[in-house]
């Protein structure tokens, strides 16, 4: 019913992906720069760096996760701490990298190129979170739920056509679940004919029908 699915791909704007990514390069290299120059102070350059990290790595990590057809509203807890971790992670080396440069900037004696240099091991990190990022959300696909049509069951009813992912299908309800009013008046017998079919469609908002 579940297994033995094949997602078809999906389309993905990796021009727009590839726009995001050098805008987060092209940030962290202003940053750089100014502070080398002296354009920034330490706590001017904490600042905006704390901001570029933050919101550039959390963009990578929808990034990924749009390449399996993840928006971020549909994001699992898991994914989100995930998500949260990837960037305290890189958070944590922005003093000593800033007190590099300001030890080698321009007032100093300092060259530029060795500091942008380091800068771009920063930039690689935006692609390494993106492929984490759709690694851990390809494992979670969608599914929609599709009623047969001679099923008229009152729940399957209002179930049909909702699209939520697998995680959260299998944590509420599943077809042939004693949650469902056809198995109840069966006694238990799974007489659903439900099924859950794999889509790249966005997810139902909001919780199921009927408190399920």
């Amino acid at each position: 019913m579940i297994r033995g699915y094949e997602l078809q791909p999906v389309e993905v704007d990796f021009a727009e992906n590839e726009r995001w990514q050098q805008s987060f390069e092209t940030s962290i290299k202003n940053i750089v720069t100014s502070l080398w120059r002296g354009v920034y102070d330490y706590y001017q350059a904490y600042e905006v760096m704390d901001l570029a990290i933050t919101n550039g790595l959390t963009r990578a990590w929808w990034d990924g996760a749009d390449d399996v057809g993840i928006q971020p509203n549909e994001l699992s807890p898991a994914e989100r701490a995930a998500m949260h971790r990837a960037i305290l992670e890189q958070r944590q080396y922005i003093d000593g990298f800033l007190t590099a440069i300001e030890q080698g900037s321009r007032a100093n004696g300092g060259k530029l190129g060795p500091l942008l240099a380091r800068a771009r091991l920063w930039t690689k990190r935006y692609e390494d979170i993106r492929q984490q990022a759709r690694a851990m959300a390809g494992e979670d696909q969608k599914a929609r739920w599709v009623r047969d049509a001679k099923d008229s069951c009152r729940t399957c009813i209002a179930l049909d056509g909702k699209v939520k992912r697998f995680s959260y299908w299998h944590n509420h309800v599943l077809p042939n679940s004693n949650k469902l009013e056809c198995v109840k008046s069966a006694n238990g017998v799974p007489v659903c004919r439900c099924t859950l079919e794999p889509t790249d469609e966005r997810c139902s908002p909001g919780p199921l029908p009927m408190g399920l």
